[in-house]
């Protein structure tokens, strides 16, 4: 399994947008995507062609595991919510969105409403 890693993304500024910590859980066979830079709570992004679900599933999982406690679960249809502590104590979301037709796209992200 081949780890994208944020580098491999334009980023903005360390002030504006933290970086993946290494450790962070990758869904197997996702691709990095690129991270606009206007959307600086957009901490990482990646594409698969695996239905929602199955990433869904594997943070609710791969998160606890890797040390990233769970603080809520939205699963959803297009959207799915994965609320859990990241770097520093603070709450950070994985989101998992797209339709069956399209690729979906796992993003990790600063909490937002």
């Amino acid at each position: 399994m081949e780890s994208p890693s944020v580098s491999e993304a334009p980023s903005g500024s360390p002030a504006s947008r933290p970086d993946l910590p290494a450790d962070f859980p990758t869904f197997p066979g996702a691709r990095s995507a690129l991270l606009p830079d206007d959307d600086p709570g957009l901490i990482a992004a990646w594409t698969t062609d695996q239905l929602g679900y199955a990433a869904y599933d594997f943070y609710v999982d791969g998160l606890p595991a890797a040390g990233y406690p769970i603080e809520g679960l939205y699963p959803g249809g297009e959207f799915a919510i994965i609320r859990f502590r990241g770097t520093g104590g603070a709450v950070w979301q994985v989101v998992v969105h797209g339709l069956i037709a399209e690729p979906v796209r796992i993003e990790v992200r600063l909490d937002r409403p």
